[in-house]
């Protein structure tokens, strides 16, 4: 049986707290601002009508984008639909409410068409939205698979179009008594929305508590008309600033779970592309990403602007791995990594190329100053100091070094390299356990 997360039953009092205090401070603004109003202000109440249009079209549009982006995400598109059939009902209702509040609200006729378009509106979005709730609860039933989404999305846009068509060609006549019915039906409705919505989706994400915090607005948006003279100016502009001031909350929210799963996406792209340049035992760059650096780098090489290579080994590794064992090997290759990193600068390049082979790329760094660093590594080796308390090695550790520096353009990537590896030949050749700088004369196999 699933319980509840601790993080998710703090979600419910806490998403309670916030909006009634929300709402709260909504409706204070709301009632102060719409009784200065000494008389009609048509333009006004146009103007949020207007702007709650723009509204349904960019949350519409930025849902059906976040489904065209996550396919899993079904239960968007009844949402989408909800929205953009309501900002089409506005569309069509545009011209009554011209009228109605140009004139009076004793213009029965105008009257009875904002009412129908006004209901209607909410009807549909309460449809859709319970659908989108069933969807997402039943995400994984067989009837919702990918090869089904087609199928429910013409039932959703079907769906829309009928109520507009039905808005459109229908007629009904609403009396004061009769609209304060449906306003009481409506708060009821919306009501059981959002413990319906709640107990489908369990606050799941920032989307769906967005939903449930735009049911709380309309249920307050038809408790002003329950509780308030139906057929005043003032009535209607309260509740239309209340629902413009609630719509654009809601979208605020749904911008933020954009932006979240955004930063989600950008996340997981940069850890993929993370494990995809770095090795997987020692988190240092891969032998790729260090050939891609190294061609950079070239590009870039003058005399003021030399560029290093150090190749290291570690010595006798192969000894190590047969008498110890993988498991102490590993230790062995971490530990030299661990070493390596400490001793470089932050935009140096430290990669492991081989299985006890790494590489250092050192821009800016001339053939002296690499030496002196490559003698330093080689020391930390032997005597690692605070490295030493990460691993207990079976056996003291050294590694021989290659290094190659240039200050000519023209030299390519792959010379460079062969200069480092004949070094490095050179160091082993040594005895192990030294520096070979790459010098014309002496560095030939």
């Amino acid at each position: 049986m699933n319980r509840p997360s601790a993080s998710s039953t703090l979600r419910t009092p806490l998403f309670f707290i916030v909006s009634i205090l929300a709402l709260f401070c909504l409706i204070n603004f709301t009632t102060t601002y719409i009784n200065t109003i000494t008389t009609p202000a048509p333009l006004l109440f146009y103007g949020m009508t207007l702007i709650i249009l723009i509204f349904y079209f960019l949350i519409s549009i930025t849902i059906a984008l976040k489904y065209l982006s996550d396919k899993r995400c079904l239960f968007l598109i009844p949402v989408a639909c909800a929205f953009i059939g309501s900002a089409i009902m506005m569309i069509l209702a545009l011209q009554n409410y011209s009228k109605l509040f140009y004139c009076n609200l004793n213009d029965s006729i105008s009257y009875n068409e904002f009412l129908r378009y006004y209901f209607y509106r909410n009807a549909l979005t309460l449809t859709q939205i319970t659908t989108a709730a069933l969807v997402s609860r039943f995400r994984s039933h067989r009837l919702l698979a990918s090869h089904n989404h087609i199928i429910i999305t013409f039932a959703c846009i079907s769906l829309t179009l009928a109520i507009v068509l039905i808005v459109g060609f229908s007629s009904m006549h609403l009396y004061e008594p009769t609209i304060r019915l449906a306003s009481n039906i409506m708060v009821y409705m919306w009501t059981l929305l959002f413990f319906t919505t709640i107990a489908l989706t369990r606050f799941r994400n920032i989307f769906w508590t967005g939903i449930y915090f735009y049911c709380f607005v309309y249920i307050l948006t038809f408790s002003f008309l329950t509780t308030a003279d139906v057929a005043s100016e003032n009535t209607w502009y309260k509740a239309r600033l209340f629902e413009t001031l609630g719509t654009l909350i809601f979208i605020i929210i749904i911008f933020l779970n954009a932006f979240k799963l955004y930063q989600l996406s950008n996340n997981k792209y940069e850890n993929a592309y993370q494990n995809s340049i770095r090795d997987y035992l020692t988190q240092l760059y891969n032998r790729r990403y260090f050939y891609l650096a190294l061609t950079k780098k070239m590009q870039r090489v003058s005399v003021q602007k030399p560029l290093s290579i150090l190749l290291c080994d570690i010595d006798h590794f192969k000894r190590i791995n047969d008498k110890y064992g993988h498991f102490q090997g590993d230790l062995v290759i971490q530990y030299v990594a661990w070493v390596l990193q400490d001793q470089v600068r932050r935009d140096d390049i430290v990669a492991r190329t081989g299985g006890e082979e790494f590489a250092l790329l050192l821009p800016d760094v001339g053939q002296l100053q690499a030496q002196l660093i490559a003698e330093r590594i080689r020391q930390a080796i032997i005597s690692p100091g605070d490295v030493s308390s990460r691993v207990k090695l079976p056996e003291s550790v050294t590694i021989s070094i290659g290094l190659a520096t240039t200050e000519d353009p023209k030299t390519v990537e792959t010379e460079l390299l062969n200069r480092a590896d004949d070094a490095l030949y050179l160091a082993k050749k040594a005895g192990r356990n030294c520096v070979v700088a790459w010098q014309k004369s002496s560095c030939t196999r």
